[in-house]
Order: structure tokens, then sequence, then C-alpha cells
């Protein structure tokens, strides 16, 4: 009966199906700042424009250009702005 009682652990961990990282190339992060502008801050529909990124993708990128380059993120995200 002892050899039945054997505790299993289970934690938020064991249920989640991680991805391996992947870099953003030159090209997608032209292609991100294309999608900011035409769609804002709206990840679900930026999305549709990736095949190979998820929402969750695509807003960490939004944070990590937003602290890096706040510049470009502020050009992308005005609609007065001329891109060159």
């Amino acid at each position: 009966e002892a050899q039945h009682s054997a505790v299993i652990g289970a934690s938020y961990n064991s249920f989640v199906t991680r991805r391996a990282p992947q870099h953003w190339s030159v090209v997608e992060t032209k292609m991100f700042y294309k999608c900011l502008r035409m769609v804002g801050t709206d990840f679900a529909t930026m999305a549709a424009f990736f095949e190979n990124r998820t929402r969750k993708q695509l807003k960490r990128k939004y944070q990590v250009e937003n602290s890096k380059n706040p510049h470009l993120i502020e050009l992308a995200l005005s609609p007065h702005a001329r891109i060159p």
C-alpha cells in the first residue's frame, strides 16, 4: 500500500508548453512597425499578418521596442508623422 501512495508534484509549469526563443529578424521588425502603424496596438489583429508569431510575442516585442526605441514607437503610432 505504501507503493501506491506516492505523491506526484504538479505546478503551473507542468501544464505550460514552452517554445524555443525565436529571434526577430530585421525584416520581421520592419513588418512589425508597418503593422503597428496600420492597426495600432491591437496585437490580436496584428497576429494575422505574422504566420509564426503569437499575440503574446507581438505584445512582448512592443514592450521591448518601447523601452529600447520609444521614438520609433511614437512615430509609428502618430497619425501625422511621416515615415521615411
